[in-house]
């Protein structure tokens, strides 16, 4: 054999190697592929063929009633499933859009409020008002201790007394001049009251007039700005969605939603006795405890997050 021939028969010797390898290798891949499919279905397969444990107690509350709910849950979760992902995008997309108009509006909100406490505070803090304010309050508190300096209770009532008697006897014509006097005394002691009254009157008149002129003020100001709603965003995710159609066909809040369901899954391969429960009781339980169990597998089966 001539060099170039045994060059020829070197390389083909060296292809039909590497050709063997590869199919070999490829080969011995397809059947790791198989056993895997093979082990996982024989796995699936047991799990489903577990049979179900007998306890007196399921390991967290949970009753026939909610179980029922959650059974309406679950298969809505079933159903939205295949759109689930899609959703989420859509209502992520959705959120964000509603979080940056929230932070637009609150941006606004920081500013009339802003504006708005500073127009109060120079109303409020206004300091000629507040010394006038403080004068008529000093005002008022003088002529109400002028007033009460100078009313004496006893005489007052006892002079009163005297009038009244001394009246009656003008009206029956059987006044003497001392009757007269006594009514004229007491008509100057009661001008002397009212006159300290009167100054009372006027310095809380004067306060009333100025707080009207400052409410009439803060009006200007307009009204207290409010602070726009904050967007309900949860960070969208496939399986959120399938927990709020869940919670929303089960006809609970989320958060107990997810409670339920949790121990659900806890409980569903769980049997109840009848230690602590009538035979019916722990068969209407056992009965709902199957039914979920059952939707369970089929998400599992149709990939729905658990």
């Amino acid at each position: 054999m001539n060099s170039h021939a045994a060059r020829t028969a070197t390389v083909t010797a060296m292809l039909l190697a590497t050709v063997a390898a590869t199919a070999h290798a490829q080969l011995g891949g397809l059947v790791k592929k198989g056993k895997n499919a093979a082990t996982g279905k024989a796995t699936d397969a047991a799990a489903a063929q577990v049979p179900p444990t007998k306890v007196d107690v399921l390991p967290c509350a949970v009753t026939y009633e909610q179980l029922s709910a959650l059974e309406k849950g679950l298969e809505a979760e079933l159903a939205a499933a295949p759109s689930a992902k899609k959703e989420a995008e859509q209502l992520q997309k959705q959120a964000e859009a509603e979080q940056q108009a929230y932070d637009e509006a609150d941006k606004a909100y920081r500013k009339k409020s802003e504006s708005w406490n500073s127009c109060r505070d120079k109303v409020i803090n206004d300091p000629a008002a507040n010394k006038q304010a403080e004068e008529i309050a000093k005002k008022s508190e003088a002529a109400g201790n002028k007033a009460a300096a100078g009313v004496n209770q006893s005489e007052l009532e006892a002079m009163g007394m005297k009038a009244k008697a001394a009246a009656e006897k003008v009206q029956n014509g059987t006044a003497t001049a001392a009757d007269r006097q006594v009514l004229a005394d007491f008509q100057a002691y009661m001008a002397k009251i009212s006159q300290s009254s009167n100054a009372v009157i006027a310095a809380s008149n004067e306060q009333t007039a100025l707080n009207a002129e400052q409410q009439a003020r803060l009006v200007k100001c307009g009204e207290e700005p409010k602070p726009p709603t904050k967007p309900y965003s949860l960070g969208w995710s496939p399986e959120r969605v399938l927990l709020e159609k869940g919670a929303k066909a089960a006809g609970m809040d989320p958060e107990t939603y997810k409670v339920v369901r949790d121990c659900a899954i806890k409980s569903a391969n769980l049997r109840l006795s009848e230690k602590n429960m009538s035979k019916d009781k722990a068969d209407q339980m056992n009965s709902k405890l199957e039914q979920v169990q059952q939707t369970l597998t089929s998400m599992r089966s149709a990939n729905v997050p658990i």
